[in-house]
């Protein structure tokens, strides 16, 4: 009588395997990619967080508030976004750019609006941010679930 010593995985067992891993995968992998694009959001809140403090100072100082050069911002090296002071209505969602273009100045001495914008998952909708005077942090145009805020 002879003993069988088979050891190993069977054909059956790893095509099991690799049917599972890809299942996982094809669930793990959009998940991912959407938190990985919320992520990259994030600077456009703090830069418009840390623009709002700057304004805040220069309004306390002289009593208007300044532009993105009195201010001081210096426009950080690699960054997605492009921030401004104005409106970027007409290249908001479906846009062929890569980011916005601020045409129209909305600041007065009184108020502001700050804006950021860029297409941060390489499709044409483009995600834009904005701050207001007031605080009021808003996503009009969101480029990880490509949606318009009215």
């Amino acid at each position: 009588m002879t003993k069988s010593n088979n050891k190993g995985f069977t054909l059956v067992e790893l095509m099991i395997v690799v049917a599972i891993i890809g299942i996982l995968a094809a669930i793990a992998i959009p998940y991912f990619l959407e938190s990985q694009a919320e992520e990259k959001q994030s600077e456009a809140k703090d830069t418009l967080k840390d623009i709002y403090i700057s304004q805040l100072a220069y309004f306390a100082e002289n009593g208007v508030y300044g532009s993105m050069n009195e201010i001081g911002y210096v426009p950080e090296e690699g960054g997605r976004y492009e921030f401004s002071l104005g409106t970027v209505a007409e290249k908001v969602g479906n846009a062929d750019a890569d980011a916005c273009d601020a045409s129209v100045s909305s600041k007065t001495d009184e108020a502001f609006i700050a804006e950021a914008c860029a297409n941060i998952d390489s499709d044409n909708f483009v995600d834009q941010w904005t701050i207001t005077d007031t605080n009021v942090l808003a996503n009009p145009a969101n480029d990880v679930t490509n949606t318009i805020t009215p």
